[in-house]
């Protein structure tokens, strides 16, 4: 299954086995991100043209250019999924 959609909306198909799992970014870790990297931008920690910036507790974190990249998809599972509400 390929498709836009929020992991609310898509628990029953992962739970009935329709699909094996949904592949996201976890939105928790996207937030953190988007606070500590603009945390970072306000007090110079981050500079224009860095590769890299540290991200507390998800780490050292890939830059391009003026995109900050999350990494990997988190992937849902049957195990998992219902820990999130979104």
């Amino acid at each position: 299954m390929i498709g836009p959609g929020l992991t609310k909306d898509k628990k029953r198909y992962v739970h009935e086995g329709i699909t094996d799992c949904i592949v996201l970014w976890n939105t928790l870790d996207l937030g953190y991100l988007t606070v500590y990297t603009s945390h970072a931008l306000k007090n110079g920690t981050l500079k224009p043209g860095a590769k890299q910036v540290s991200a507390g507790r998800l780490g050292s974190i890939e830059v391009q250019g003026d995109n900050v990249l999350l990494g990997k998809p988190f992937t849902f599972t049957r195990d998992n999924i219902d820990r999130f509400d979104f």
